[in-house]
């Protein structure tokens, strides 16, 4: 590093082409301040994970959106679900909008549709039914999206958003005892491609090949899949073993 003082001068030029003068220690000094350490994010959840997630949330609402996340949906694509969009009968629902970009019109909604299990069709039909159809009174608000703020106040009715959300995780995370800090609204989709991948090693017969799973997750490039994948996933590691293995206890 250099610590000595730097004039430059350019005669004909304005703004910055100015004189100006640089102290080097005191410009490196100001940048360090404002450097953060990385985080470590928890980027898979076990399934001890997720049912200690979905036990600490104090409202149905908070629960069911998560289990959207599970089912890969974006924090975005889950909070832009409109009452239209979810077939309760056929357990098929589908966002309006994904990465922030309103993608669906009137009447034509391009985005892919996402099967959901039974207990995520029971938390979100009874949260409908119960605390949104209280909001919406209370309120006087009607909204077509499905998650919308609960509590009384000027926004109440009003659609939920994705810092508040965040908020109400990390709230529900400390309640658990899990690090809030490491946690993310990205990490349900992240673990649900990891369980696409397993299912995909341990179950090669059920030809749930890399395209289906680009096709489920609504990406154009096999390259996405990547930065999802967890290199040391045990379960895949004994799989493959396993099966380049297979004849070793028959030959002795």
């Amino acid at each position: 590093m250099v610590w000595r003082e730097k004039q430059t001068c350019a005669n004909k030029s304005f703004l910055y082409g100015q004189i100006y003068t640089y102290e080097y220690h005191r410009l490196v000094d100001g940048y360090a301040a404002m450097l953060k350490p990385g985080r470590d994010y928890i980027k898979w959840y076990n399934e001890k994970t997720k049912r200690l997630l979905c036990e600490n949330f104090q409202t149905l609402r908070d629960e069911a959106v998560l289990r959207l996340t599970f089912e890969g949906l974006r924090i975005d694509e889950a909070l832009s679900v409109t009452l239209d969009s979810y077939n309760a009968t056929e357990r098929l629902i589908q966002p309006s909008r994904s990465k922030g970009r309103i993608s669906a019109t009137v009447g034509r909604n391009t985005l892919r549709t996402v099967a959901l299990p039974s207990k995520t069709c029971e938390i979100l039909d009874r949260y409908i039914q119960t605390e949104r159809a209280i909001a919406e009174i209370e309120s006087g608000k009607i909204s077509q999206y499905i998650f919308i703020n609960l509590n009384a106040g000027a926004a109440q009715g009003k659609p939920l958003g994705y810092r508040n959300y965040l908020k109400i995780l990390k709230r529900c995370a400390r309640r658990a005892g899990i690090n809030e800090r490491k946690i993310r609204t990205h990490n349900g989709r992240s673990t649900k491609v990891m369980e696409f991948l397993e299912h995909q090693a341990l179950h090669p017969e059920d030809n749930i090949t890399d395209g289906i799973i680009m096709e489920v997750f609504g990406w154009r490039d096999f390259s996405s899949i990547d930065h999802y994948r967890d290199h040391n996933n045990q379960i895949i590691a004994k799989s493959v073993m396993e099966k380049l293995h297979k004849g070793d206890d028959e030959n002795g």
